[in-house]
Parts: C-alpha cells; sequence; structure tokens
C-alpha cells in the first residue's frame, strides 16, 4: 500500500492541497489514517478517487454527483452508488448528444451558400523565399 501525505497525493494528482483538504472535508476522500502528530495519511484509493474526480469534472460531471459516488463508496452502499453512477452517465450522454447535435449544425450552416468560402491555408513566409532560392 502507498502512503501518502496531503502535499504528496496533492502533487501526483495535480490538484492542490488546499483543494485535497476540501475534498476531505466533504467526504470525496477519506484519511487511511493519521500519523501520531496528527497528519492525514492517505492511500493508493485517495489517489484513484482524484483521478475519478478530474474526469468526472472534465466530462461535465458537477461536483455534488461525484461527491454522492463517493459517499456510496465510503458507505459500501451499492445500490446508492449504482443510481448516482448512472445519474453521472446519463448527464454525459446528454452532452453527447447536445455536442452532436452542435457539430450536426455547425456542418449545415458551414453547407449554406452564405457560409465563407474558405481558403487555402497561406504558405509560410519564408516557404515562398525557400522556393525561389533552390
Amino acid at each position: 500500500m502507498n502512503a501518502y501525505t496531503i502535499s504528496k497525493l496533492a502533487r501526483d494528482s495535480g490538484f492542490s492541497a488546499a483543494v485535497v483538504h476540501n475534498y476531505t472535508q466533504r467526504g470525496l476522500l477519506q484519511a487511511a489514517r493519521r500519523t501520531a502528530s496528527g497528519y492525514r495519511i492517505y492511500d493508493s484509493e485517495a489517489l484513484e478517487r482524484l483521478r475519478l474526480i478530474h474526469a468526472g469534472r472534465k466530462a461535465g460531471i458537477p461536483l455534488a454527483e461525484l461527491e454522492a459516488i463517493c459517499r456510496a463508496l465510503n458507505e459500501h452502499d451499492n445500490e446508492r452508488r449504482a443510481r448516482s453512477i448512472a445519474a453521472a452517465r446519463s448527464r454525459i450522454a446528454e452532452a453527447r448528444a447536445a455536442l452532436d447535435a452542435f457539430d450536426r449544425i455547425l456542418a449545415a450552416l458551414n453547407r449554406l451558400p452564405s457560409a465563407p468560402v474558405r481558403k487555402q491555408p497561406s504558405k509560410p513566409r519564408g516557404a515562398a523565399l525557400a522556393t525561389h532560392a533552390a
């Protein structure tokens, strides 16, 4: 089992120590134990949870939904965990559908006669000189 201090966990996850502390207070993470001097020590599960949170946030899942998933994991509540994950996946599916619709509309707009004519990218300034010099 890997042991992480809050600063090492922050460094390895890409989150700040303040965010790790905040997520611990909110119940998204749990320290595996505390040292004799009171420092929190995290395990590799905490790092994986931070990776899950990061991926979820990038996918557009609100922190409150990720918090529900993490709390269900903390409490070993498989039914609530399944519901929370289903809600997150539904949100991702909605976002994908919206992006697909956006792409279709954009493609339709680009086919309209009033769409700007696309020019070929111009050669870099030095390219013309290099061609003539050869």
